[in-house]
């Protein structure tokens, strides 16, 4: 008996270190907005609304970049990095469960879900996903640290 005890050690021990492959710290690199689908099955656009799309997507392109860290406990933190600064602005702190290709974000106290994501792709080097009530809105992340 004491020599099966001695040998499930090791193999619990690697179980209870393995990490998710989400764990670690994410930077965006592509999004797309609703606003970038085709438009043309609506209509023909005009002139105005062409102005204001383009000035709309040209606003929301930024020169800062934006990194999301998932820890193995089950925290997580989202921020913008500026230029020249070593620590984030617009920092939010959450919680999180991942289930299968879902990824829910959760209230820390409650527990309540907050945001559902729909995960297209996850390896070791990239991430994307999706808002499950807005499908149009894709983020794409690459990994910057482990």
């Amino acid at each position: 008996m004491k020599n099966l005890f001695i040998m499930l050690i090791p193999i619990l021990f690697i179980q209870a270190t393995q990490r998710s492959p989400l764990t670690g710290s994410w930077q965006l690199v592509k999004e797309n907005a609703c606003m970038n689908l085709d438009t043309t099955s609506l209509g023909p656009s005009s002139d105005t609304e062409k102005e204001l799309l383009g000035a709309m997507q040209s606003s929301s392109q930024t020169s800062v970049a934006r990194v999301i860290k998932f820890t193995n406990k089950g925290t997580g933190e989202d921020g913008v990095f500026t230029k020249g600064n070593r620590k984030s602005t617009d920092r939010n702190k959450f919680t999180y469960r991942l289930s299968g290709d879902q990824l829910f974000l959760t209230d820390s106290k409650s527990g309540i879900i907050l945001q559902t994501l729909i995960i297209d792709v996850l390896t070791d080097t990239d991430l994307q996903f999706h808002d499950a009530s807005r499908t149009c809105e894709i983020k794409a992340f690459t990994r910057i640290r482990q």
